[in-house]
């Protein structure tokens, strides 16, 4: 069964089971799966995201948005079930850490945007004397699309019994 959060969440409570986030105001939802964290609640959000342990990826966490800034000129199109996302992509490095990250913008029925980006915090191996071995980042890349296919859109101020797009 899933578990359905309308707007608000337990803050810091792993999910025993897959659930949904569902913003009524912007009119969207996607699911996340057991094991998730929500770190905050409303609109920003942050998921934090299982990850296998003993390899050199730290955290993933998924961070969600909504505003009016569309995505940059030349972003790559990507579809996802039907859905047409704009994505922008970068790495960044502090002290040892590598954070890749993938940011994903999807128009919304109210005109605003939703921007999801997903976040890989891993260590530099170099950085350690015995290194875990890497972890899957295709494996990894694979969950944060299952997200993306999640993700649903509906006419704003919609109930919960109201069918998503």
């Amino acid at each position: 069964m899933l578990g359905v959060v309308l707007g608000l969440a337990l803050v810091g409570l792993a999910a025993t089971e897959p659930g949904i986030y569902r913003d009524a105001l912007h009119g969207f939802q996607l699911a996340y799966p057991a094991g998730a964290v929500v770190q905050w609640s409303g609109v920003p959000l942050r998921i934090d995201l299982p990850v296998s342990p003993g390899t050199t990826l730290r955290e993933k966490f998924l961070w969600v948005e909504v505003n009016r800034t569309p995505p940059a000129p030349g972003a790559e199109e990507v579809v996802v079930q039907g859905r047409a996302f704009y994505l922008e992509a970068g790495v960044e490095g502090a002290a040892g850490s590598v954070y890749e990250y993938w940011r994903y913008y999807t128009a919304l029925p109210d005109g605003e945007w939703l921007v999801l980006t997903c976040v890989l915090h891993s260590v530099n191996p170099a950085m350690l004397d015995s290194p875990p071995p890497e972890f899957d980042r295709q494996r990894e890349l694979d969950s944060f699309l299952a997200l993306l296919a999640s993700v649903s859109t509906f006419p704003p101020g919609a109930g919960p019994g109201d069918v998503a797009q």
